[in-house]
């Protein structure tokens, strides 16, 4: 099943494992990778989407389908719910477990969807991000510097003497 939604198309589809499948495409029909976040208008789409190709399927991946209750079956779907939501469309981009969760600290700090404000904050969240991003990047490099300077150096010398004058080449690894 193909939905579109502001610039993308999301593709669902059933493995033969019972799994759900997902590519994206852009409008011109060209394959793209899982968007890393969506405005709120487009993620009501892409749910509303996802939601029709699951009615549509009415069925749960193969591994759940036998000799499962039906009871079983609809306590066991607010977990396939919830776990679509957090992964988003496909590879783990989309609506991820990091948008949703700026979007609820910028919903909490009295911030509404659609304003500058709200925008402002979740730009401030993600430069706060990036930062310790940055910051994690150089820990480690400067972590492999000193591993690098601490390890042992084999020197070779090769040289010779003539007639009293040495001279050679060393080199150290």
């Amino acid at each position: 099943m193909k939905f579109q939604f502001g610039k993308l198309v999301c593709e669902l589809s059933l493995g033969s494992d019972g799994s759900v499948e997902t590519r994206w495409f852009r409008r011109d029909g060209r394959r793209t990778e899982a968007p890393q976040y969506l405005d709120a208008a487009d993620r009501r789409q892409y749910r509303a989407g996802r939601d029709a190709f699951l009615r549509a399927a009415g069925k749960l991946p193969a591994r759940f389908s036998t000799g499962t209750s039906w009871c079983a079956l609809q306590r066991l779907a607010p977990v396939f719910v919830v776990a679509a939501t957090l992964t988003g469309c496909a590879g783990g981009g989309g609506i991820g477990l990091e948008a949703m969760v700026a979007d609820h600290n910028c919903e909490q700090a009295g911030y509404q969807l659609g304003t500058p404000q709200y925008a402002a904050c979740r730009m401030e969240l993600a430069r706060r991000a990036d930062a310790n991003a940055a910051a994690m990047q150089a820990f480690y490099a400067r972590q492999v510097e000193i591993a690098r300077q601490n390890q042992p150096q084999t020197c070779i010398y090769n040289g010779s003497n003539i007639g009293g004058i040495t001279g050679g080449t060393m080199s150290c690894r």
